[in-house]
């Protein structure tokens, strides 16, 4: 059985959802996600994935030996069905220097994969220590009328000052006026904690864990989409009405257009 799917089983036996996970993990719930569907293509490199096993797999109380043995399994194989441990190793053949105190070639070889594992394993480190990004909500730019030109000459109609042209190049005032908008905001019950995922007018408002008490909220245009990984413990309102969730793949969603 291939391992992310071994690992969504033994989430699911023991009553956990993807929150819970990711809030244990500190890792984003995409590459949770990525990782039960054994999609490795969405995934960063091989020795980024054998970090996320290992903590998925002691998040869940598990040894993580097994699954890393499993995750050799899965990706032993390349595209054209030949195992890589079958392939002839290739040696890199560097030319010595002339020089008379030149370091061996393989001196150096040593010390740039030293380097190299130094770089990944700080990565890692630093990958598993931090919060899933937050993504600052960028409002829709508003739209600002243009000044027709004034007319000049003999002849010319002139418009009494403090008066505003009724056209602006063929557009009626009512089509240049932007729509106020609405406020869509989110509550996490106190004592609970969600993953969220909001989408503001197209664009990631927000992706990440909220704990008990705390509330955020954004103008919305046209459209506002919340997922929540935990429904029964989040309140999204409308100007202050309540919006309720529905199910879709294990995941509550609330959608909330300009005309509710």
């Amino acid at each position: 059985m291939p391992v992310g799917q071994r690992l969504a089983n033994e989430r699911r036996s023991r009553g956990k959802s993807m929150a819970d996970i990711s809030a244990a993990t500190r890792i984003m719930a995409s590459k949770l996600e990525a990782l039960e569907h054994d999609r490795f293509d969405e995934l960063p490199a091989p020795v980024y994935v054998r970090g996320y096993i290992s903590a998925y797999a002691r998040a869940l109380g598990l040894d993580p030996g097994p699954f890393l043995a499993e995750y050799e399994r899965d990706v032993g194989t390349t595209a054209s069905g030949v195992r890589l441990s079958a392939m002839p190793e290739m040696e890199s053949v560097v030319p010595l220097g002339h020089q008379t105190h030149a370091l061996p070639t393989r001196v150096w070889v040593v010390a740039v994969v030293l380097v190299v594992l130094a770089s990944l394993t700080a990565w890692v480190v630093r990958a598993l220590s931090s919060s899933p990004d937050e993504v600052t909500p960028v409002p829709p730019a508003s739209s600002t009328p243009a000044t027709a030109p004034a007319a000049s000459g003999p002849g010319a109609p002139t418009t009494p000052a403090g008066s505003v042209s009724e056209t602006v190049a063929g557009v009626q005032p009512s089509e240049t006026e932007e729509s106020p908008g609405f406020v869509v905001r989110v509550d996490v019950s106190s004592g609970m904690a969600s993953w969220l995922r909001v989408t503001v007018d197209g664009r990631l408002a927000y992706e990440g864990t909220l704990t008990g008490g705390s509330t955020k909220q954004w103008t919305v245009q046209r459209e506002a989409v919340v997922r929540a990984g935990k429904p029964s413990a989040v309140t999204v309102t409308r100007d202050g009405a309540p919006v309720s969730f529905t199910s879709a793949g294990g995941v509550g969603v609330a959608t909330i257009t300009a005309s509710p």
